[in-house]
């Protein structure tokens, strides 16, 4: 494979977590807060539609140099010939990573920081040594693609996902402590946030 199509692989493994997602979307319990406040569940909406928009930009600033007449340029991080082979792997290991972790996790995901209705602490599957797997699943893709496109601008991409990773966890580990409270701070104990053993 010429090291475009290495590139495009990987938008197509998006392809595939985009899909699965829209499949689940409407398989989650209903907010705390929203099933009193509002029997709409607007709110909910606009929750899911947020991630949905920021994930749509940053794929694009990640993709723009596959389009015409710019290409890519290679050799960032990896020699040519083994950079598209690299990010590939990453990619397929990262979103095969997310997708068993949302798919573990159930109807408790949500898009937003927010307490579910009968909310469950989740801790089997790949939650038996991260705390927020579906994160470490999307930075790795992330990587992955960034590698395999091999622009410089996809490591950006790369820098402002940890950021806004880092920041939502730490809201979400906030909520979970408070939703769980000596349970949550004991599964913080035996686990980390995104790396096993590390992080």
């Amino acid at each position: 494979m010429e090291p475009r199509a290495y590139a495009l692989a990987t938008l197509a493994s998006w392809s595939a977590f985009a899909a699965f997602w829209l499949l689940l979307r409407n398989r989650v319990k209903e907010a705390a807060e929203a099933a009193a406040a509002s029997p709409s569940g607007s709110g909910t909406g606009r929750q899911r539609a947020v991630p949905v928009l920021g994930i749509a930009l940053y794929l694009g600033l990640l993709y723009w140099p596959l389009l015409p007449p710019a290409g890519a340029q290679r050799g960032v991080l990896l020699p040519a010939p083994w950079s598209g082979q690299v990010g590939l792997a990453l990619c397929l290991f990262g979103v095969a990573l997310s997708i068993w972790a949302r798919w573990v996790l159930g109807r408790n995901w949500s898009g937003g920081v927010v307490e579910k209705k009968d909310h469950e602490l989740v801790d089997a599957g790949p939650y038996r040594w991260v705390r927020h797997p579906i994160y470490t699943g999307a930075i790795v893709a992330i990587l992955g693609s960034a590698i395999a496109v091999g622009h410089p601008s996809g490591f950006v991409v790369v820098l402002l996902v940890w950021a806004g990773v880092v920041v939502k966890m730490g809201k979400e580990e906030e909520l979970l402590n408070r939703v769980f409270p000596g349970r949550y701070a004991a599964y913080r104990r035996r686990t980390k946030k995104l790396v096993p053993f590390v992080w």
